[in-house]
């Protein structure tokens, strides 16, 4: 599992998808909405978010973004947390859990928030970014963090996301709502067959942006997902 983590990284590195920030402001400022996989036991929930000196909360949903957060003008950031013992005065008070930067020239950012690696130099936590300037209102972002591969059918349209792998799809092209059936599937390995994971319907709409996130579920053995939807945008 943590070659597939490496490889993730990796490949959100080659399509756009960069480690993340939030917090201060100034001139160049950013806004970041946060979203989450799956968060380690240890990590407390809101997150504490540092950046320009400042440490800000972030409070994370299961189904929508978090509120936008500002994002100092260098993009670098750390998600931490309070130490239990008081340190020395001069001395950090806060435990690093996770670092990141946004990209130079990234305004407005989807940060997703998963557990990092085992034996990751102490980090519990890894972001990656999505540019916001280039997942429209009324597209659908598939993102697949397993090792298998998932399908989608969403009313006609036929998706294959492969492993560690992201897709946007734009299916509201006429700019209008439309509610559409929608499947999730995905291969097993040992039947070379199509499982399904979950069938219902979708409201697309030309103001809002869905996403869906594949994780592998270890106590159940089986795919699961976690569906967001942006509005407002």
């Amino acid at each position: 599992m943590n070659q597939l983590c490496l490889a993730i990284i990796c490949l959100f590195a080659a399509t756009g998808f960069l480690q993340a920030a939030t917090g201060g402001g100034g001139a160049g400022q950013r806004q970041a909405w946060f979203v989450f996989t799956d968060l380690p036991s240890e990590v407390d929930n809101p997150i504490m978010l540092r950046t320009g000196g400042d440490v800000n909360e972030v409070l994370l949903s299961s189904r929508s973004p978090s509120q936008p957060a500002r994002i100092h003008r260098e993009g670098r950031f750390e998600v931490v947390r309070a130490l239990e013992n008081p340190p020395a005065d001069g001395e950090d008070p806060y435990e690093v859990i996770g670092r990141g930067t946004i990209p130079e020239g990234v305004r407005r950012a989807l940060v997703i928030l998963a557990p990092a690696p085992r034996n990751n130099r102490g980090m519990l936590v890894q972001m990656m970014v999505r540019d916001l300037a280039d997942f429209n209102g009324g597209e659908a972002m598939y993102l697949n963090m397993t090792r298998l591969q998932v399908g989608v059918e969403l009313g006609d349209d036929r998706i294959v996301v492969q492993p560690g792998q992201m897709e946007v799809h734009n299916r509201n092209a006429r700019n209008e709502r439309q509610v559409i059936p929608i499947r999730y599937h995905f291969m097993n390995p040992e039947s070379n067959e199509w499982d399904l994971i979950s069938a219902s319907t979708v409201v697309m709409m030309p103001t809002r942006r869905e996403i869906c996130i594949f994780t592998w579920d270890h106590e159940m053995q089986r795919v699961r997902y976690r569906g967001i939807t942006m509005t407002g945008m």
